[in-house]
């Protein structure tokens, strides 16, 4: 069997499955909310410190201009603090799901046949489960486990993940155990592809490929493909409504409690866990229309609760959280500009992992060039 062939014999199956569920599922009734894209100036070094206190979003600086991503409540904020804006895209979202359309269906599969998801090529809800299922029931080693539910989501939606290890069906002790999680930012899509394709890597490979087979028998690994079900389900509706990708970001807290979650709302749970927690109001934000908005107290999200009492049960050594802001693999510190005791460890590891990829490695400062706090990985570590 030759490596990646497996995903061949259910790749008809998969998207037959897919195909089913995009007709099957109505489109939601959901308020459409926009993000534009925005050209702004100025964009020196004290600028982006405010764009990025902000929670603004920014894709890209271009001379003394950045590109940034904004809805109507940041374009007023924006205009009010002095900037020059131009409105570059006016519906982001419609526009990043146009370009999608137009392209052809095998630009979106990955290498070896990967499936396309029913989302502009990105996995629906329902199809990161349904290919997830498709792997438990196609293992013949029995090295995956069913998916199994961790805590609910502020909507009542199930947090689930699964464990890949040489016997799935309980765990062992003894074995250093892995985590990796995927759309803790519901508007990044392309991790939960990357995950599950690495996922789906090892199901089909093991047993085939020494280093696949090595890997899964000394380790436990685990898997969170979605830790922001709601955010994601609502991308998710904004897009079979007719409105492009939504590009929601936060999770779905009703922050004014009027019953209704609306497009400003909700908390960013990459700045809701506890260390550094609110340690300034660059990393995060206090105000909750901000994309950066780091909720009332740490853990105050039913998700970051049941995730950080999943951390707890386990004994992780440790952690990839996969985001898709940009080419780099960052380690903490986040919430201050310092390098931690291990950080020649660190390096090496930066060095290894990106020796093909190129990607720039470090702290968040060094590779984003600005703080966060109250993030993941500061609280992993």
């Amino acid at each position: 069997m030759r490596p990646g062939s497996y995903i061949k014999t259910f790749e008809g199956l998969l998207a037959a499955l897919f195909l089913f569920l995009a007709a099957a599922r109505p489109a939601a009734a959901q308020e459409p909310f926009r993000w534009s894209l925005l050209r702004v100036s100025p964009a020196d070094s004290a600028a982006l410190v405010a764009l990025h206190a902000a929670g603004i979003e920014v894709l890209s600086v271009e001379g003394d201009a950045a590109r940034v991503l904004a809805g109507p409540r940041e374009s007023t904020w924006l205009v009010e603090q002095g900037f020059s804006v131009r409105v570059e895209v006016e519906d982001y979202g419609r526009y990043l799901a146009s370009r999608r359309q137009e392209s052809a269906p095998t630009r979106l599969a990955g290498a070896e046949g990967f499936a396309v998801g029913s989302m502009g090529g990105f996995f629906s809800p329902e199809e990161i489960a349904a290919f997830v299922d498709s792997l438990v029931r196609i293992d013949t080693h029995g090295i995956i486990s069913p998916r199994f539910e961790f805590g609910r989501s502020s909507e009542d939606r199930p947090l689930w993940a699964v464990r890949v290890s040489a016997d799935a069906s309980g765990e062992d002790p003894d074995k250093p155990q892995v985590l990796y999680n995927s759309l803790i930012h519901p508007r990044e899509g392309v991790t939960a592809m990357c995950l599950l394709y690495y996922l789906g890597w090892l199901v089909g490979n093991y047993g085939v490929v020494d280093s696949v087979t090595a890997l899964v028998d000394s380790r436990e690994l685990y898997f969170i493909p979605v830790l922001n079900p709601d955010g994601y389900e609502r991308n998710w509706q904004s897009y079979t409504g007719g409105h492009g990708f939504g590009l929601w970001r936060k999770n779905a807290r009703d922050n004014d409690g009027n019953g209704k979650v609306e497009s400003w709302e909700g908390v960013d749970l990459n700045r809701n866990f506890s260390l550094g927690w609110g340690y300034d109001d660059i990393g995060s934000s206090p105000a909750g229309w901000q994309d950066s908005y780091r909720g009332p107290e740490s853990f105050s999200e039913p998700e970051t609760r049941a995730f950080r009492d999943f951390v707890n049960a386990h004994a992780f050594s440790c952690a990839v959280n996969f985001h898709s802001y940009s080419s780099v693999l960052i380690n903490p510190w986040g919430y201050v500009d310092a390098r931690t005791p291990d950080s020649l460890l660190y390096a090496r590891l930066g060095r290894e992992l990106t020796a093909e990829n190129r990607y720039v490695y470090g702290t968040a400062v060094g590779t984003l060039g600005y703080r966060v706090n109250g993030e993941l990985t500061d609280w992993e570590y």
